[in-house]
């Protein structure tokens, strides 16, 4: 029995460590495979820009992605000037804004999905953000899930900033319509996503 995080799914490496300090590893060994029925986390990509920067980092993902999953693209940046004009990957897939950018003290955040994924299966998918001007430190994680319905994956959604050093994380309350649904959470400081 392995009791391990989520892993994207193929070939894994297994490192066993004796106490004593000595270790072996095992390449290509494990091998994660989602099981049918369920939702999945598949991978992820992240970029970022040094927080001098002001590029469009692009987020390649390491493994090609699988059709009719979903992407879910979070992005924080350090001003309150620059928007996310759109997002863009190199498989021609629609990305939507899940909810309006929440701008904090200094600090701005948005979330885009692009459903039903067109996922070629062959080449691994590099996603952009692109903001209508120079944004300060762009910060752009991007996540594939398996297992969420195609037509329409998007069910609540609650978002909230905090302009005051509370330090608070609540972004209110979000009630899911059905069981067994994916959340996901981004948050934004000073220092990433």
């Amino acid at each position: 029995t392995v009791n391990s995080p989520a892993l994207p799914a193929g070939a894994a490496d297994v490192t066993v460590r004796n106490p004593d300090g000595g270790s072996i590893t095992a390449p290509a060994i494990f091998t994660y495979a989602p099981v049918a029925g369920g939702i999945y986390y598949v991978q992820r990509a992240d970029a970022a820009a040094a927080h001098g920067g002001s590029q469009n980092p692009p987020a390649p993902m390491l493994n090609p992605e699988t059709k009719g999953d979903l992407n879910v693209v979070i992005i924080g940046w350090a001003d309150v000037a620059a928007t996310v004009s759109g997002v863009s990957d190199s498989e021609g897939n629609t990305y939507v804004a899940a909810l309006p950018t929440l701008n904090g003290n200094a600090l701005s955040q948005a979330i885009y999905y692009a459903k039903n994924i067109i996922g070629d299966g062959v080449t691994p998918n590099t996603i952009t953000v692109h903001f209508n001007r120079s944004a300060t430190a762009p910060d752009v994680r991007v996540i594939e899930y398996s297992g969420l319905d195609p037509a329409n994956p998007l069910d609540a959604v609650a978002g909230a900033s905090d302009t005051t050093v509370s330090n608070l994380a609540d972004t209110g309350a979000c009630t899911a319509t059905a069981p067994g649904e994916l959340v996901v959470a981004g948050a934004t400081v000073a220092n990433q996503v």
